[in-house]
């Protein structure tokens, strides 16, 4: 059976997280089937104060449109009322996000009023990892599709393959500037940018906290929202994308630590520019993925 859930304004996420962390499920099997669940908030505004906190804590520079990041973020709730429903099989403490793709069809203004529409888009069983979730969202405005974007979270079943996915990686580079790269920034992530980063973004998930409340989620300390990476990201590579007709793609390869100290490089491609997050070693790579005209 299909259900729509229907909001007059976006839902408390923390109450959500509350929600879907009180709802015990076991790990996946192949047998597990995607429920038919979309969720929809309509005249939906931007708070122009959390908007601004939100390019400070990014440094991304407020030239009066929306970052085509930040609708993904605003669409979290929505999503989060998604995986907290009853029909929702898999556990939702257990998703971890593999990767995002961003379409913006044209500049969006700070002011405008739109709706957001999400649903379940994409189910796969791998044997050796577990269930890839994902989930669609559009933005319309006007009556027309302005912004969607397709997220790829799993809910993993055999944890040390997952490790041992992410140690596969090609050769590192040495370390220092990158050769051929057109743009090199040094961020910094202190200790407590998960907990700035979740008033901002109303995600409490625990993983991103504090130690203590990493730990008991197989993490050794906090890991930072990849939603903070790639916005950091993007602001780094603003003045050389295009804001119409953009598609904006991530793979998040490794969980970014805090405190930690990394690089964005970006490099020049036929129809944009290839990106990548990694440690200033060269041995960790974060993030890498695509910014430029879609496709």
């Amino acid at each position: 059976m299909s259900e729509e859930l229907r909001f007059d304004a976006l839902p408390d996420l923390k109450r959500l997280y509350v929600k879907a962390a009180l709802r015990r499920r076991k790990a996946p099997t192949p047998s597990v089937k995607p429920p038919e669940l979309t969720a929809r908030a309509d005249d939906v505004s931007v708070d122009a104060e959390t908007l601004e906190r939100y390019r400070r804590i990014a440094r991304i520079v407020d030239d009066g449109l929306l970052p085509p990041t930040y609708p993904q973020v605003l669409a979290t709730p929505l999503h989060a009322s998604i995986i907290a429903h009853r029909d929702f099989p898999l556990p939702a403490m257990g998703l971890v996000h593999l990767e995002n793709r961003i379409e913006q069809v044209r500049p969006i203004e700070d002011g405008e009023r739109f709706d957001l529409h999400c649903s379940i888009s994409g189910w796969e069983w791998d044997e050796r990892l577990g269930v890839r979730c994902a989930i669609s969202t559009e933005l319309v405005a006007g009556g027309d599709v302005v912004w969607r974007s397709e997220l790829w979270a799993l809910s993993r079943g055999d944890k040390s393959e997952l490790v041992k996915r992410q140690k596969k990686h090609r050769e590192p580079p040495p370390p220092g500037e990158p050769a051929g790269a057109v743009i090199s920034v040094v961020e910094e992530a202190p200790a407590d940018l998960g907990r700035r980063y979740s008033a901002i973004c109303k995600d409490y998930n625990p993983i991103h906290l504090h130690p203590l409340t990493a730990k008991p989620f197989g993490f050794r300390k906090p890991i930072i929202h990849g939603m903070w990476t790639l916005a950091r990201c993007w602001a780094a590579m603003s003045d050389h994308a295009p804001t119409e007709d953009l598609e904006l793609s991530v793979r998040f390869k490794q969980p970014l630590y805090l405190p930690s100290t990394f690089r964005i490089a970006a490099f020049a491609s036929d129809d944009g520019l290839d990106y990548e997050c990694r440690s200033l070693s060269g041995d960790r790579l974060y993030l890498e993925g695509r910014a430029g005209a879609n496709r």
